[in-house]
């Protein structure tokens, strides 16, 4: 077995581990979203694409900045506190406090 050969088949079960990881996710009951700790959108599951509807797809989202996608949700109407209508800043320090960061959170 070539290097190449042993490369192919460690991506194809990292596809099948992505997959299934996914699969798990969708299952949750809770909106379930994914940030790195640049804050760079990695994963939503479907719950937040249900809650979110103005929101585009994950493959889209992909690379997105969190206060981007903030802001997105702002224009379409969908943020009821006014915190994040008057203070943005102030109201993104306080959602990290509450998630323990922006690596990742279940709403």
């Amino acid at each position: 077995m070539t290097e190449a050969d042993l490369l192919c088949g460690e991506i194809a079960a990292l596809r099948r581990q992505n997959q299934m990881l996914r699969e798990t996710l969708d299952t949750i009951e809770g909106s379930v979203v994914v940030y790195d700790e640049q804050r760079y959108f990695l994963y939503a599951n479907a719950i937040y694409h249900a809650l979110y509807p103005h929101l585009p797809p994950d493959e889209e989202m992909l690379g997105e900045r969190f206060e981007d996608l903030l802001q997105q949700s702002i224009v379409a109407g969908m943020m009821e506190d006014p915190a994040a209508l008057t203070d943005l800043a102030a109201y993104i320090a306080s959602t990290d406090r509450h998630r323990g960061g922006a690596a990742g959170h279940a709403a």
